[in-house]
């Protein structure tokens, strides 16, 4: 308890002076004390299958040596761990505890066993220990897993993490639905928790995407379940379908609307729908797919006097395959023929234009015009049109018997000189063709005119 002392001493001379000396003198600890503890459990328990230290505890030692050991002694301390860091003292398990398996001396899951804490030099009492180990219930975790369309009988799905104990069955109490109603049911399990395929044929992405199984674990004082689901992966298996409709088509020539279109279904998720054109005249069309419809056009507007099917007759013939990159649907042969349409070839001839000056008499306000069809299957006429204001309104223009006339209105009288205008018609034949005629007027500088009073009277002498 006392670190350091002071000492004083005293001399006399003969000459009875006194002198005085003063010294400290340091006292060093001695390690002679023995360990001591606190927070000590003799009896501690612990559930199976637990990890990290089942009991710890502080050292106390007034030595402060600071450097501490520790023995095991007894029939289970080959199962015990000692560890010291600082004055903390941990034991743990050496290994994971089973309470089904227990691995103490006398399988009763209570671990006997010795402690003895030294500081290099005093041991501390003995400790003696009874530690146990309990039992943790039967336990079952959810779980989840993926399984392709065309898995066969036998395959394995998954297993359910069963723990805490080996249960005496497990089964599958619901959510197995028999698909096709055969009497065996898609999956099984075993006492383990491996989930497999029973009957491969329920298996099937179009009829069920998922399952979602309650798996039941028992033992003779436990029941546990659990909700395990099962995707079901879809595989490109089925072939694409469509209504093909007509397969024969009249189509006027000229025409640059599609030939054909219709759904193509596939029931599959995977695989890319994709077309192809085949036969004789296969060249002459296109075939797309976009969102599930197909559509059929011509690669050129077809003409029926230069006709490019492989006959030159204008009948067309073209096949269709419909494919998902792996399955292709039975093919369609198509027929298209190209009729003849009435064609615009007619040819406008005459005085198409005019001129004349603002206030000089017109000798160009007038021409004929004539329409005639260039492949002489039709007559086109020109209709009479009565008086009518040209397009700018300088005047107004009429048709008679294919000749054109234009006169001149008030609005060219308010032209400046040299001023250049147009004034326009646009004349419609029966074939509906059209012919523009245009009226070229020049302004001319207007005499000026004079108004006001021009004479006056007054008689002599008279104011």
């Amino acid at each position: 308890t006392v670190t350091s002392c002071t000492v004083v001493i005293t001399s006399t001379s003969d000459d009875n002076s006194v002198s005085t000396l003063t010294d400290s003198i340091a006292i060093t600890d001695a390690n002679d004390q023995a360990p001591t503890f606190t927070g000590v459990d003799l009896t501690p328990s612990s559930a199976e299958m637990a990890s990290g230290a089942f009991e710890t505890y502080t050292i106390v030692d007034t030595d402060s040596s600071g450097s501490y050991g520790c023995t095991l002694g007894g029939a289970d301390s080959g199962d015990i761990t000692c560890s010291i860091s600082g004055t903390t003292v941990s034991l743990t398990y050496s290994a994971t505890t089973n309470y089904e398996s227990p691995a103490d001396a006398d399988t009763d899951n209570n671990y006997e066993f010795t402690v003895v804490i030294d500081d290099d030099v005093n041991d501390a009492a003995t400790q003696t220990f009874t530690a146990s180990v309990t039992d943790v219930g039967l336990a079952i975790a959810a779980g989840s897993a993926s399984l392709d369309e065309d898995a066969s009988n036998s395959d394995a799905v998954m297993t359910a993490s069963i723990t805490e104990g080996t249960p005496t069955t497990v089964s599958i109490i619901s959510g197995n639905t028999d698909g096709d109603s055969d009497g065996n049911l898609p999956f099984a399990i075993a006492t383990s928790g491996a989930i497999t395929v029973n009957d491969a044929d329920d298996i099937d992405y179009e009829t069920t995407t998922s399952y979602t199984l309650t798996v039941v674990a028992y033992t003779s004082s436990d029941t546990v379940s659990a909700a395990m689901t099962i995707t079901i992966d879809d595989i490109n298996d089925q072939t694409p379908t469509y209504t093909a409709g007509t397969t024969t088509f009249s189509v006027a020539e000229g025409s640059t609307a599609a030939i054909d279109s219709f759904a193509i279904t596939d029931t599959d998720t995977v695989g890319t729908l994709a077309c192809a054109e085949s036969g004789n005249d296969a060249d002459d069309f296109a075939c797309a797919i976009s969102s599930g419809t197909l559509t059929v056009s011509w690669s050129a507007t077809p003409d029926y006097e230069s006709a490019t099917d492989s006959d030159t007759n204008n009948i067309y013939t073209y096949t269709i395959t419909v494919s998902d990159g792996l399955n292709s649907a039975t093919a369609t042969t198509y027929t298209v023929t190209v009729t003849d349409a009435e064609e615009s070839n007619s040819v406008w001839a005459g005085t198409i234009a005019g001129t004349l000056t603002e206030d000089v008499t017109c000798s160009a306000c007038s021409g004929a015009l004539t329409i005639s069809d260039a492949d002489g299957d039709d007559s086109p006429t020109i209709p009479d049109v009565a008086s009518t204001a040209g397009a700018n309104n300088y005047g107004t223009f009429v048709m008679v018997s294919g000749t054109w006339t234009y006169t001149p209105g008030a609005n060219v009288q308010g032209l400046n000189a040299n001023e250049v205008v147009t004034d326009t018609y646009t004349f419609s034949a029966s074939d509906s063709t059209t012919q523009v005629v245009t009226m070229t007027i020049t302004g001319a500088n207007d005499v000026s005119v004079w108004a006001g009073t021009t004479t006056g009277a007054f008689t002599e002498d008279v104011a």
